[in-house]
């Protein structure tokens, strides 16, 4: 069963928003005037840092092989309980 694409849209902008909050990330909004105001978000000088470390993490063995299940035609990775491990990192230092 496909979920519908709003259903992804939400989490997209859930987790745009909860690194926004952690300071990662900053959002300038654009008006339109034919479509809904358009939303820019880039890095800042910690979320740049956030994803260097991120980067440099090794994978696990579970997220180098894709897993396929009913429905979804492509790869899928576990979700995430938590903040992954740098972000927490940040918010101690």
């Amino acid at each position: 069963m496909n979920r519908p694409k709003v259903t992804y849209q939400r989490q997209l902008y859930r987790e745009l928003d909860r690194m926004r909050g952690d300071g990662l990330l900053t959002c300038e909004t654009l008006p339109q005037t034919e479509r809904p105001d358009r939303k820019v978000y880039q890095l800042t000088e910690a979320g740049r840092q956030a994803l260097d470390i991120w980067l440099a993490e090794p994978l696990f063995a579970s997220h180098c092989l894709p897993s396929f299940s009913p429905g979804n035609a492509g790869p899928s990775r576990p979700a995430a309980k938590s903040s992954p491990p740098f972000v927490s990192s940040l918010r101690s230092a």
